[in-house]
């Protein structure tokens, strides 16, 4: 009879590639925590590595810089936003239900994803100096001006 403990379950070791991007994602959702409490502006890459358990050195290393960061978070927030919930509910829809869906799904993402949501809009409101916002920065829909900043005083006064 061969004791239990004898042979033990093998464990996949994850590639360099694999834990290149699982710290680049805890990075950005570190980022996104921290953006979302104080604003990009006040907020550093040495805290953005201690939020993910890293260093600040490690953030600057993959991002570039702080605005390689910035632009690796709203790049993740658009994306989500659109792979996970837009396309889904929409693809196949008629114009008229494509419209009711994401007008709903934006919605419900604002409610329950309220700390990227607030990160996403205070990044361009505090970044709006740099850049103009458009389609080609954010490879999505772009918001006309005067709603955005309507809204994203609505959201920074909260």
């Amino acid at each position: 009879m061969v004791p239990s403990n004898r042979f033990k379950p093998i464990q996949k070791v994850a590639t360099q590639r694999e834990r290149k991007a699982d710290s680049e994602q805890g990075i950005i959702r570190a980022a996104i925590r921290i953006i979302a409490k104080q604003g990009f502006l006040r907020t550093t890459l040495n805290e953005v590595g201690d939020e993910a358990g890293y260093t600040g050195g490690l953030v600057s290393h993959r991002f570039g810089s702080k605005e390689g960061l910035l632009k690796a978070v709203i790049g993740h927030i658009s994306n989500r936003f659109v792979e996970d919930q837009l396309q889904p509910s929409v693809g196949s829809a008629s114009a008229e239900e494509a419209v009711r869906a994401m007008i709903e799904i934006y919605l419900n993402e604002v409610t329950i994803r309220q700390s990227r949501i607030r990160a996403q809009l205070l990044l361009k409101r505090s970044l709006s100096h740099f850049w103009a916002w458009g389609a080609a920065e954010t490879n999505r829909i772009a918001i006309p001006a005067r709603s955005f900043d309507s809204l994203s005083s609505w959201v920074t006064t909260r």
